[in-house]
């Protein structure tokens, strides 16, 4: 079954490749895309050259069979043998491609490896490959990839205050805030801050304690270089504040 697969930029620029291809007179490069189409998420596919043909290469005429055999002489591919079945593998496959975490597992075997890291039953392949047969490398950092993200959402992850926390924080700050009005102000909102989830609720007070005092236009507790009395807004207030309207 062919699948979406990534393919890099410096692949059309493969030096090896093309020379590979020029040396055998084959689509090689072509055909070698198109095998990342037909590999499961482990980067193996079943060896059947005319299924193979049918999928990449459906209207040349040409011996896919040959195709195969360039690439793996070339050391672009592996073939190997499981149980009298042959099968083929893509030794790079997990430095260039990060499968879907929902992609299925894969169900063809998995060539065996010497103690040089090379595959004992391989066909005609001398390159070391990091391919493992306990778990692709593309599956385990795809799933370390899905654990950071989940971790970096918990982090985000905004909790609700309550009564309590908030006022020991206003007493802790000295800022006069009702805890009680706070808390019901932003429950009743759902605790957004416009249509956004809000963050951090202590920022949130800070705000409050900023809006709940007037500002003024001099220096020194000032306004117009006389002293001006300071006083806390109430939650209707500071809302109606915040959205610039004029607060009596």
């Amino acid at each position: 079954m062919a699948r979406m697969r990534m393919v890099r930029p410096e692949l059309f620029v493969h030096e090896d490749l093309f020379a590979a291809e020029q040396e055998s007179k084959l689509p090689l490069r072509l055909a070698y895309i198109g095998l990342w189409t037909q590999c499961d998420r482990a980067g193996r596919f079943e060896w059947r050259p005319m299924r193979l043909k049918l999928a990449i290469l459906p209207w040349d005429v040409v011996d896919f069979t040959a195709v195969l055999d360039a690439l793996v002489k070339h050391g672009f591919v592996v073939r190997y043998d499981v149980a009298g079945r042959s099968y083929g593998c893509i030794p790079t496959w997990s430095k260039h491609q990060k499968c879907h975490p929902n992609e299925a597992d894969s169900t063809i075997p998995p060539p065996t490896l010497d103690a040089n890291g090379r595959h004992e039953d391989a066909i005609g392949c001398p390159r070391p490959t990091n391919v493992r047969a306990s778990k692709p490398e593309s599956e385990s950092e795809s799933e370390s990839e899905s654990e950071s993200e989940s971790e970096s959402e918990k982090k985000q992850k905004f909790v609700r205050p309550s009564v309590e926390e908030v006022e020991t924080y206003c007493r802790e700050r000295g800022n006069g805030i009702n805890a009680q009005h706070f808390v019901d102000y932003y429950e009743a909102r759902g605790w957004k801050l416009g249509k956004q989830v809000m963050k951090d609720w202590r920022a949130a007070v800070r705000t409050w304690e900023r809006n709940a005092t007037e500002r003024t236009n001099g220096t020194n507790g000032h306004a117009n270089g006389k002293p001006f009395k300071q006083r806390v807004l109430t939650p209707e207030e500071c809302a109606a504040y915040n959205r610039g309207e004029e607060v009596p």
